[in-house]
């Protein structure tokens, strides 16, 4: 599964790359919203109640409910048509800039999104992470040529996102391929049961979602109200970026953890063990990389997707410290589906979305800077990462305070790290600080190389 993440991720950079270099920043500002949107609708139709099928304790009760889930998303998706194109709704659409046909394609694409969804966690639950795996690398390979194809026929600044969407469809049809012929809806029950029994999802999981994609959005959003069309997409293409390697812990350690906290949620020293190694393996990596960053980022970002994504009047190492922060997050949210706690992040979203959204909005209204937006999002979007970190660790050890502090330390060292690596460069030179750096890099590695085996060796063990 690790292989496959690291081939899906590493397709996915290739796609960014093509986007950074084909298209304008509007392009994928539009293309970060239409993703955005068409995953919250995704959320609505499914309800969250997908994260269910891989704790299921049988194969027939895994296939009874992605069968409840697929009827599911094809009654509420219905709905929406029937809302969006028979119900008066023009004026109220104008307001923030959409029609009718706009909320089609956030539809269909949210359609395609749930079956993909769906689809993964069923095989997830049969231990069929290579099949994930080889899908996702096919459609990653199907994107890159679709924008490629468009690109060549100029087919204009949706060009990234219909892409998206025709490679959403060739994944669910190759999954439902797969899956077929252990899906037959026999014994499809009463669906208003179905969710009632499966209400935690819905009232917790689905809210914590769709805020969280929604928080995502709101900088876009008040940054193109600016008339800033550039800087929205800058920012979320950097941010985007910055999430890349995030986005492959979640989508390979992730999946494989929620499957392996299943099986030991009882113990939950074992389960304490394989959070903390994780944790102390992915700190002992971030740190290196993020001094590598700190130094050559400019020279990586302008070789590889273009200048044009630098031209910005701020420092775009401060989007990549909740890159680094993001690492730690972004695929402990299963532990708290396994232990029923939803309620904890999802209470720590609210108040995080709550101040992100004052905050913005005091911002923009006593600023008018674009910048300043993009700076309040960066600090905010900062303590969220630590605080759901701690969370996670709480859970186990009943202990919030002593991992919060560690937190802010270390989000501290990272500032640190990037002003310092600033200071010695202009006081020593390029080249002195290059030689002084590497040495510094080798000798951390020679530290540190012991500890790294230990902590694969113990993750193994669990």
């Amino acid at each position: 599964m690790m292989l496959g993440g690291a081939g899906v991720t590493l397709l996915g950079f290739i796609a960014i790359a093509v986007i950074g270099n084909l298209f304008s920043p509007e392009s994928f500002a539009i293309y970060r919203l239409v993703i955005t949107y068409g995953a919250i609708i995704s959320l609505f139709l499914t309800l969250r109640i997908e994260l269910s099928i891989v704790v299921s304790d049988s194969l027939n009760e895994a296939i009874n409910k992605t069968e409840q889930i697929l009827i599911q998303v094809f009654f509420i998706a219905f709905l929406f048509f029937i809302i969006f194109n028979f119900f008066n709704i023009g004026n109220f659409l104008s307001n923030f800039g959409l029609t009718k046909n706009i909320l089609n394609i956030f539809l269909i694409l949210g359609i395609f999104i749930s079956f993909t969804e769906v689809f993964i966690q069923f095989l997830i639950y049969e231990n069929k992470f290579k099949s994930v795996s080889l899908i996702q690398i096919i459609y990653g390979f199907f994107f890159i040529l679709c924008l490629i194809f468009f690109y060549v026929i100029d087919f204009g600044p949706l060009s990234p996102s219909i892409a998206r969407i025709l490679c959403f469809i060739l994944g669910t049809l190759i999954f439902l391929y797969l899956t077929i012929k252990k899906i037959s809806f026999k014994n499809f029950g009463n669906p208003f049961n179905f969710i009632k029994n499966n209400k935690d999802y819905v009232f917790k999981n689905l809210p914590y979602s769709v805020l969280t994609q929604f928080t995502q959005s709101i900088p876009i959003l008040i940054l193109l109200y600016l008339g800033s069309d550039d800087l929205a997409g800058q920012f979320a293409f950097l941010l985007s970026l910055a999430m890349f390697p995030g986005m492959f812990l979640n989508g390979s350690i992730g999946k494989v953890f929620f499957k392996k906290i299943a099986s030991i949620r009882t113990n939950k020293q074992k389960v304490f063990s394989l959070i903390d190694s994780i944790m102390q393996l992915i700190l002992i990596i971030t740190i290196p990389l993020a001094g590598l960053f700190f130094v050559y980022y400019y020279e990586i970002i302008s070789f590889i997707f273009g200048v044009k994504w630098l031209d910005v009047n701020f420092d775009v190492r401060l989007i990549f410290i909740c890159g680094f922060l993001y690492l730690f997050s972004s695929w402990p949210e299963r532990i708290f589906v396994v232990f029923k706690r939803q309620g904890l992040i999802l209470q720590n979203q609210i108040i995080f979305d709550s101040i992100m959204f004052v905050t913005l909005i005091i911002v923009f209204y006593t600023t008018n800077s674009a910048v300043q937006v993009v700076l309040a999002y960066v600090t905010v979007n900062i303590l969220y990462h630590l605080t759901y970190i701690s969370l996670a660790y709480y859970l186990v050890t009943q202990n919030f305070f002593k991992y919060i502090a560690f937190g802010i330390f270390f989000a501290g060292a990272l500032f640190l790290l990037k002003y310092t690596l600033d200071y010695i460069g202009n006081e020593i030179g390029k080249f002195y600080f290059i030689l002084l750096f590497t040495m510094a890099l080798f000798l951390y590695l020679v530290i540190f190389h012991k500890k790294i085996k230990i902590l694969i060796k113990n993750i193994g063990k669990v």
